[in-house]
C-alpha cells in the first residue's frame, strides 16, 4: 500500500529556501566580483543548486539548542580558494539577516516566489514531495498559514559562519516557541486525507502485534493528559472527545516563554522531545515517506514522549506553575497530532485509550 504524503511544516524546508532566494539574488547582482563563480559565465551558478533539495541544511548537535549548519558555500565554492569561499559564507549569512530581504517578482520560474507563500512555489513543492491528496485550496491555506510563521522565525535565528564556509542557523527560545505556537495552529494532520492504495514492498517490515503496544499507549496517554488538563481547567480543547486533531482554544497562544524569554520547557527532556518533533517534521518533508520510515519515526516519538512524561506527573502536583503546566499540555498537544498522523498513514486507529 502506498501513502498519502503530508505536507508537514519543516524549519529545513525555510531554511533551503531562504538560501535559495538568497543565492539567485547574489547570483543576479553579481555581488562578489573577486568571484569566478560570479564574474566568468563559464562558471555560472549552476541551476541545480536553485533546486531546493539540492541546497545542503542539515540539522547538527550544539548542546540543548535547535542548529543548522549549512555547506552551500563551500559546495559553491569548490576549485576556488578557502578565502572565497568564506567570503561567499559571510555574503550569505549577511543576506539572510538584512531585515526586510525579499526577491524581486521577475524571478525565474526555477526559483520559489515564497517559501510556502506563492502559488507557483506550492505548486512546485507539491509536485517535488509527490502530495497527491492535498486540494489546491488546503495547500495553499496551508501556505499563508506558514507565511507569517516563516519570516518570525527568521527573525528569531541567530547566523554566524565558521572556517572554511560552514553557515550555522540557531534558533532562539523565541523562535522555538513561534514554531511550536504554528504547530499547536497547523490544521491539516491528515484527518481529511484519504490512504491512496499503491504497491509497495515496505508494509511487511511495518510490526502488526505487540510491537506497536508502546506507540498507542503514547498516543493513549497523551489523550489523557490532555482531558486531565482540561479538567483542570488549563486548557480549553476544540474537541473534548480527542476524536480528530482538533485545537486548542485556551490559551492562545500557549505561554511558551517566561517573562525573561527563556523557554518555559527546559528540562533536557523537555527539550529532546521539542527536538525529536521537529527532526520528525524535517525528515517527513524532505524525504520520500515509506512505511518503514513512518513506524521509525512513530517509535522515536513514543519514546521521547516517554521520557518526558516520566519527569512530569500531573496528578501528583497541588500548585502546578500554570503557565509551566500549559506549555506542557501545548507540547503534548502536538505530540498527540504527530503520532495521530503517523499513525493514521500507516493504517492503524490511533485509540484515545487503552
Amino acid at each position: 500500500m502506498g501513502l498519502t504524503q503530508i505536507l508537514y511544516p519543516s524549519l529545513n524546508v525555510i531554511l533551503v529556501n531562504r538560501l535559495q532566494k538568497i543565492l539567485f539574488s547574489l547570483k543576479k547582482a553579481r555581488y562578489l566580483p573577486k568571484l569566478a563563480i560570479w564574474t566568468d559565465s563559464s562558471h555560472e551558478l549552476p541551476l541545480a543548486a536553485a533546486n531546493v533539495w539540492e541546497i545542503p541544511v542539515k540539522r547538527v548537535q550544539r548542546g540543548d539548542r535547535i542548529c543548522y549548519v549549512s555547506a552551500v558555500a563551500l559546495k559553491l565554492g569548490q576549485g576556488l580558494s578557502p578565502s572565497s569561499s568564506l567570503e561567499l559564507a559571510h555574503s550569505i549569512a549577511e543576506q539572510f539577516c538584512q531585515a526586510g530581504f525579499a526577491l524581486s517578482i521577475d524571478e525565474p520560474d526555477e526559483l520559489s516566489h515564497d517559501s510556502f507563500g506563492g502559488a507557483d512555489v506550492d505548486r512546485m513543492d507539491l509536485d517535488r514531495m509527490n502530495v497527491d491528496s492535498l486540494t489546491a485550496a488546503s495547500a495553499n491555506a496551508f501556505c499563508q498559514q506558514q507565511k507569517e510563521a516563516k519570516r518570525q522565525v527568521e527573525a528569531d535565528m541567530t547566523v554566524y559562519v565558521e572556517p572554511p564556509g560552514w553557515i550555522y542557523f540557531t534558533l532562539t527560545d523565541r523562535g522555538v516557541a513561534t514554531w511550536l505556537q504554528r504547530l499547536v495552529e497547523f490544521a491539516d494532520w491528515g484527518d481529511r486525507t484519504s490512504m491512496s492504495l499503491t504497491q509497495s514492498n515496505d508494509w511487511g517490515t511495518v510490526p502488526k502485534s505487540i510491537d506497536s503496544f508502546q506507540i498507542l499507549h503514547s498516543h493513549a496517554r497523551c489523550c489523557s493528559q490532555l482531558r486531565l488538563g482540561a479538567q483542570r481547567h488549563l486548557i480549553q480543547l476544540h474537541e473534548a472527545d480527542l476524536t480528530s486533531s482538533g485545537q486548542i482554544l485556551h490559551p492562545q497562544p500557549v505561554p511558551w516563554l517566561t517573562t525573561a524569554q527563556v523557554l518555559q520547557c527546559q528540562h533536557p527532556a523537555e527539550r529532546h522531545l521539542i527536538s525529536q518533533i521537529l527532526e520528525i517534521m524535517d525528515s517527513l518533508s524532505t524525504t520520500q515517506t515509506s512505511p518503514k520510515r513512518l513506524w521509525q519515526r512513530a517509535q522515536a516519538l513514543s519514546q521521547a514522549f516517554y521520557l518526558f512524561h516520566a519527569g512530569w506527573q500531573m496528578m501528583g502536583e497541588e500548585k502546578p506553575d500554570r503557565n509551566l503546566a500549559q506549555a506542557r499540555l501545548g507540547l503534548t498537544f502536538i505530540c498527540r497530532n504527530l503520532l495521530r498522523s503517523l499513525l493514521q498513514q500507516l493504517q492503524i486507529v490511533a485509540p484515545i485509550e487503552l
